[in-house]
């Protein structure tokens, strides 16, 4: 299971949130929406928001989390 965390440097909750994941000593995968080299993986996935946590199983299936508790909850799962 591929887990990706969709942020963007001049998001607040992003940065907010990335600070929880260090804390909980939670290492991720990141994209960052102002990066020209990761414009096409948030075009892939229709990411328009910010942060959002990207799911992708064995099968190539994917589950998109959005909210800042919402995407630690399923991090610590």
């Amino acid at each position: 299971m591929k887990k990706i965390l969709a942020t963007s440097k001049t998001c607040g909750p992003c940065h907010v949130l990335k600070a929880q994941l260090n804390r909980l000593s939670i290492e991720i995968e990141t994209k960052d929406l102002t990066n020209s080299a990761d414009f096409q993986w948030f075009r892939k996935h229709s990411i328009r928001h910010v942060p959002c946590l990207v799911v992708e199983d064995d099968n190539g299936d994917i589950e998109i989390v959005q909210g800042t508790e919402e995407i630690i909850q399923r991090l610590k799962a």
